[in-house]
């Protein structure tokens, strides 16, 4: 566990494990649906959104490249992040991943246009590319400057192998 910081406020950082999937399955849907202002266009229903959010979360959690983020003295779940090798093919993984995306038409698109770009002009094999892919803080933690960057992608970003979208 990583402990970061912040103005009078003490957070842990640490590896999303299959026992935080349901509770970061939710966490993603509320930021998601809820607070993210170009997924809250859709006005998606949460009974469509989190069994797809619960496989991708635990898919997620198998990586070992997705982190969460506690309050130290609460243990309330702070924010999460969800990367992943730029040479993932999600919509392979599990049909769920095709649904969520296709709940999101416009974005996915934008989204899978970005990742053709950089696959096509950034090769790389598997294990050499970082794509830091979504971030997520809960409404009780937002304005406290949270923002979850673990050691090893802090390395990841200044030597040059990791993009965001």
């Amino acid at each position: 566990m990583i402990p970061l910081k912040g103005p009078g406020f003490p957070f842990v950082i640490k590896p999303l494990a299959r026992r935080d999937v349901g509770e970061a399955a939710r966490c993603y849907m509320d930021v998601f649906i809820n607070h993210e202002p170009l997924t809250c266009c859709y006005r998606t229903s949460p009974d469509l959104f989190f069994p797809p959010a619960l496989v991708y979360v635990s898919l997620c959690a198998e990586d070992g490249l997705n982190y969460i983020a506690r309050d130290a003295g609460s243990g309330l779940l702070a924010g999460l992040v969800f990367c992943s090798d730029l040479s993932t093919d999600w919509s392979s993984r599990d049909p769920c991943i095709a649904r969520m995306s296709s709940l999101f038409p416009d974005i996915a698109g934008i989204l899978g246009r970005l990742e053709q770009y950089y696959r096509e002009h950034f090769p790389s094999g598997p294990g050499q590319s970082l794509h830091l892919f979504q971030v997520g803080i809960t409404p009780e933690f937002q304005v406290q400057g949270v923002f979850i960057l673990p050691g090893r992608m802090y390395i990841a970003l200044l030597t040059g192998i990791i993009y965001f979208t």
